[in-house]
């Protein structure tokens, strides 16, 4: 949704996590004068909790995991030849 300057809008999410407060930012450029102005706080927003975070891979270890079919099956093709 776009919105004009000094117009704002109200939406809503539905979430089964309960609520919490989390920070935000925003980012905001004025055309008038070619300026950056950035704002943060926090927000009331789903929260979830320590046991439903899903922790991420490290690049590593997705390298690894790719690289790991690949040696596979480059040591099958020595050995046939």
């Amino acid at each position: 949704m776009d919105l004009l300057p000094g117009n704002s809008a109200q939406f809503s999410i539905a979430s089964s996590l309960a609520p919490g407060l989390q920070p935000y930012g925003i980012l905001g450029f004025d055309n008038a004068t070619l300026d950056f102005a950035f704002n943060e706080a926090q927000i009331l927003s789903p929260s979830p909790s320590a046991s439903q975070i899903v922790p991420e891979l490290s690049p590593l270890a997705l390298l690894a995991s790719a690289l790991l079919p690949l040696a596979g099956a480059v040591v099958c093709k020595r050995r046939k030849a």
